[in-house]
């Protein structure tokens, strides 16, 4: 596993080539706080941990306790993300960190993470940071499910990797606040990617589990059935075209086929996949 820190302004400036060569592999960085509060060593420690060879991450600390809109508080970070271009391919997730509460909390964070995907063109894979048992509390899986986010969950003295609250969302796990660091003065808190780095950098095709359980599906059934397609009979002329169409989806999937099999965000040219099906959808109908 991947062995990670996350900084504030509370750690000052690291010596990041130090970070580095004591085996750290990847760093989130507190970008905002609220509303209009912005890290002041966001732009230096961002940009040397990415000179240092770190793959890097942005997160946000939410203050919906204070009455502040979830939207006002994604422009607030989204404001920061977009002129470092800290997100997209080759860097972790932004991420929403929330460990405070306040009225309908599970409707304040999905106010935030659509409005910031809004403003990170649309597609954005999100992060949003918790601990077990606030997730279980106040958030859970269910709503997870339903905004379709990835959970870096924060629970000590657990092993590295194992958190409490442990499914195919949970990506990172915080498993100490009192770590040291080679090039971090004073103590850090320390992760561990509980899924290969590479698939939470390599951008984001938003497709669920249950896409990528289908589109599998798909692609093994075709390559172990075609054959019987081309002798079905009185209908070989649609059935032929179907072929064709089917061919064509094996053809997109087929490139990222491994990535899809261990749920990873590969880009799988969704579009095209979908328009595809859309035809083979109608010449379906038409038999009918």
């Amino acid at each position: 596993m991947s062995t990670g820190i996350d900084v504030s302004s509370h750690q000052g400036y690291p010596d990041w080539g130090a970070v580095r060569g004591g085996g750290i592999e990847f760093a989130y960085i507190k970008a905002s706080e609220g509303v209009g509060w912005v890290s002041p060593t966001l732009d230096t420690q961002f940009r040397a941990a990415r000179a240092a060879g770190l793959v890097t991450g942005l997160y946000h600390f939410a203050r919906p306790d204070t009455g502040n809109a979830p939207g006002a508080e994604a422009e607030t970070f989204a404001d920061q993300i977009r002129p470092l271009g800290g997100c997209g391919p080759g860097f972790l997730p932004p991420c929403l960190d929330i460990e405070v509460t306040a009225p309908d909390l599970a409707g304040w964070c999905g106010e935030f993470i659509a409005r910031l995907r809004h403003r990170l063109d649309g597609d954005q894979r999100v992060l949003v940071y918790a601990s077990t048992n606030f997730i279980t509390a106040h958030l859970g899986e269910d709503w997870a499910n339903r905004h379709d986010v990835w959970w870096w969950v924060a629970h000590y003295g657990r092993r590295p990797g194992q958190p409490g609250h442990l499914t195919p969302r949970v990506v990172l796990h915080q498993y100490t606040s009192a770590g040291a660091v080679p090039g971090v003065g004073g103590s850090v808190d320390m992760n561990v990617a509980v899924r290969p780095l590479g698939e939470l950098t390599e951008g984001d095709d938003m497709f669920t589990d249950e896409d990528r359980r289908r589109l599998v599906e798909i692609y093994e059934w075709w390559q172990g059935g075609s054959e019987g397609v081309r002798f079905a009979g009185p209908h070989a002329l649609s059935l032929y075209r179907i072929e064709q169409v089917l061919n064509e989806v094996a053809d997109l999937l087929r490139p990222g086929i491994e990535g899809v099999r261990h749920a990873g965000p590969y880009a799988l040219a969704l579009d095209k996949i979908n328009a595809a099906l859309a035809e083979l959808r109608g010449a379906d109908t038409a038999q009918e």
